[in-house]
């Protein structure tokens, strides 16, 4: 992505899936290295920005681990979100998500 492209206000938001079970690494005995999923959102525009959550097999969610523009009261509640669904994500701000079973 160059300068030109994140300067323009369409594209001032991204989102990183982190597969877990995609590491191709082995440990020392040679079995595959495994790891949660955990899905990275960047909003970096002036305004909120909806983000659809990918879908995965039945019976997973997406739980949030963190959101720098949620408050203390608000990250207490655990909410598990469906793939496909839609991830307010405020001005400035940045939410981690882990792919969790439901």
């Amino acid at each position: 992505m160059t300068d030109e492209d994140w300067a323009k206000g369409y594209v001032r938001c991204l989102g990183v899936r982190l597969a877990g079970h995609a590491i191709e690494e082995k440990d020392p005995k040679g079995k595959p290295l495994l790891d949660e999923t955990f899905l990275m959102l960047l909003n970096a525009h002036h305004e909120p920005r909806p983000f659809t959550l990918p879908a995965h097999k039945r019976g997973v969610r997406w739980q949030r681990v963190l959101d720098t523009a949620v408050t203390q009261a608000k990250e207490k509640q655990i909410t598990l979100l469906r793939g496909g669904s839609q991830y307010d994500l405020e001005a400035r701000s940045l939410a981690v998500l882990r792919l969790r079973p439901k």
